[in-house]
């Protein structure tokens, strides 16, 4: 892997007369009633327009391909793939199905080839095996999850962090397309407090919508373990157990979702950054 990741293309700083554009265009587009049925006010529209900008697609594209899903950007496994194309680094990938098991594999250039396999095996284990579209269509279904988990690893430079609509724990058909009536439900939020007297918002996950999403990796887990370690020092264990009990009501890293692991890495930046502003404080 000597070859550099292809860095997406900096986006310029955002000229008050696009910001205009954007937003009158947004209002135009909610105005027409063609949007998305998830899609209800300009703001909405303007979001996820943002998000697609710093993806580096347009805002049409966006709003078909993008949806927020438990406050976190999900597409579809179809725009994943695009992403990847764009960086113009892949070199082949494949889909097929051996002996029931969805095989997926991507050759990014410069990189050794990336293969990941995901059957009913893998879909019992995460019980997904009972959901309608899983019943009707099991081999699409699982090419679509490997082909999204093969992304993630070989183009985290185009795909980091985006998840696809069934990854996010809503319905999601054999056309990688979200179906509405079948999502995710908005969770719940309260106030509680955090170490270093920082606020964060307790959510509370709908059990239908749980356990139909991954556990996060561990390299995921290592990387909150390092920035805890930044906010809290030698404590950094004790008070990270306390926030995950606030924040999503467990005490373990392992047992957190993708979304959960996104808030929990931008709460825990906010606290370093406060720890290392304090400590200059305190030096001066």
């Amino acid at each position: 892997m000597t070859t550099a990741l292809a860095e997406r293309t900096e986006k310029p700083a955002m000229a008050l007369s696009e910001w205009s554009t954007m937003k009158e265009q947004a209002t135009m587009l909610v105005k027409t009633g063609f949007l998305p049925v998830s899609i209800k006010t300009a703001e909405q529209a303007l979001a996820i327009a943002l998000t697609g900008r710093e993806l580096g697609i347009g805002m049409m594209e966006a709003i078909r391909g993008i949806n927020v899903i438990q406050g976190k950007p999900s597409v579809s496994p179809q725009l994943m793939l695009a992403l990847a194309i764009r960086t113009q680094q892949l070199e082949s990938y494949s889909m097929n199905i051996v002996n029931g098991d969805a095989v997926v594999v991507i050759k990014r250039k410069g990189w050794p080839e990336h293969r990941v396999t995901f059957g009913p095996k893998e879909a019992t284990a995460l019980q997904l095996s009972g959901k309608d579209n899983y019943k009707k269509q099991p081999t699409v279904m699982y090419k679509w999850r490997a082909l999204a988990e093969a992304l993630r690893f070989t183009f985290p430079d185009a795909v980091s962090g985006i998840y696809t609509f069934d990854e996010m724990g809503a319905e999601m058909n054999s056309e990688g397309e979200l179906q509405l009536n079948r999502g995710v439900a908005s969770a719940a939020q309260t106030s509680v407090a955090m170490p270093q007297e920082k606020a964060v918002d307790a959510v509370t996950v709908p059990a239908e919508s749980e356990k139909d999403v991954p556990a996060i990796t561990d390299s995921e887990r290592k990387l909150l373990f390092k920035i805890a370690r930044s906010a809290w020092g030698d404590k950094y264990e004790e008070n990270l157990r306390r926030y995950l009990k606030a924040k999503f009501n467990t005490d373990s890293t392992s047992a957190l979702q993708p979304y959960q692991f996104a808030q929990a890495v931008e709460d825990l930046k906010e606290a370093a950054t406060a720890a290392e502003a304090n400590a200059g404080n305190a030096a001066a």
